[in-house]
């Protein structure tokens, strides 16, 4: 994806092939450098992934799994095929997500140096109101944190927080 790689801020190191999917795979030499984005496409062309992870953000990096569909980016429409076609529309939408960057705040709960939970705050929406969402890394069971809460038993984490912007800026 030459967009990536135009002002050498990231660089190709790994391509994968799988069934009819290839995956390149870019790490980012300005900024964390510990950034990957991994670019998927299709046979025919179109683009079914564009992921954005860094090992300090695992609640943002579980929130990577989606496929892109046809007209994701066309809101008079709805889902459409696998895999976004190269259009004005998709391709200016793609830009626009790469030169934002990332944004909003991760934190991450830690009890007894060991990974419990992550809450990604992003903002969404026209007011950039921010959306909370968990995610959960030990294989504790619902009803068990469930029970916890109504018991109130309280819990004392270790908390971290990362700011999503710093491990991705944007495409300068």
């Amino acid at each position: 994806m030459h967009l990536l790689t135009a002002n050498k801020q990231f660089i190709l190191f790994d391509t994968t092939y799988k069934g009819e999917t290839t995956s390149e795979f870019y790490k980012q030499q300005i900024g964390d450098k510990e950034t990957v984005i991994k670019v998927g496409y299709l046979k025919n062309g179109r683009l079914i992934t564009l992921d954005i992870t860094n090992p300090n953000t695992p609640g943002h990096n579980a929130e990577q799994i989606e496929y892109f569909y046809e007209n994701d980016f066309d809101e008079t429409k709805s889902y459409g095929s696998v895999g976004l076609t190269f259009s004005d529309t998709n391709k200016n939408a793609i830009t626009k997500v790469l030169k934002s960057g990332l944004q909003g705040t991760e934190k991450k709960y830690f009890k007894d140096n060991k990974l419990e939970f992550s809450k990604v705050f992003k903002p969404t929406g026209n007011n950039n109101e921010l959306l909370g969402q968990t995610h959960y890394f030990t294989n504790k069971s619902f009803w068990l944190r469930l029970l916890k809460k109504l018991t109130k038993a309280k819990q004392e984490y270790k908390v971290e927080e990362i700011d999503l912007d710093k491990v991705f800026t944007g495409l300068k």
